[in-house]
């Protein structure tokens, strides 16, 4: 089946556009290459759940690795030197925190020992607290991302 294509008047004239010759590939200058964006610290790569299943254990095994290294750093602001010892004695085999439900982003004040630190894009959450006498009633908690990780709050 053959279509017949109208014809379509040209106003003007029909014309190439002139393009540079460029020298070949071997003999142009080196360019940088392009940079990468920077890391999004407002964007997590793990999930909430993960990260509570990770702190859960790290605290109630009384291995403090996990737990410390996910401080929010402006909890050292406060408490510089006391929170590697305030973390081994959370431990408890029966410890269990729970995430239950992510809230609302928004600007946060920590506040602890007299001193307040507002925490611009703070995350609330529901958790539960289960072990160390605590009933497990869900309660709010808040976290922080830096560098695609999820940062924790305490009192140490």
């Amino acid at each position: 089946m053959v279509h017949d294509q109208p014809e379509v008047p040209v106003a003007g004239e029909i014309t190439t556009p002139h393009v540079e010759a460029t020298a070949p590939a071997d003999e142009q200058a080196p360019t940088e290459p392009a940079s990468p964006p920077p890391p999004s610290t407002a964007v997590a790569i793990e999930s909430l759940l993960d990260f509570y299943a990770q702190l859960s254990a790290s605290v109630s095994a009384g291995d403090g690795a996990f737990a410390l290294d996910r401080l929010d750093p402006r909890v050292f602001e406060i408490y510089p030197d006391s929170c590697p010892e305030a973390l081994a004695s959370f431990a408890d085999p029966d410890l269990v925190i729970e995430f239950l439900e992510r809230g609302a982003t928004e600007t946060w004040t920590f506040e602890a020992e007299g001193q307040a630190i507002e925490i611009p894009d703070a995350i609330a959450v529901t958790i539960r607290l289960t072990g160390r006498g605590q009933a497990g009633e869900p309660s709010e908690a808040h976290v922080s991302i830096i560098d695609g990780e999820y940062h924790w709050f305490t009192f140490c």
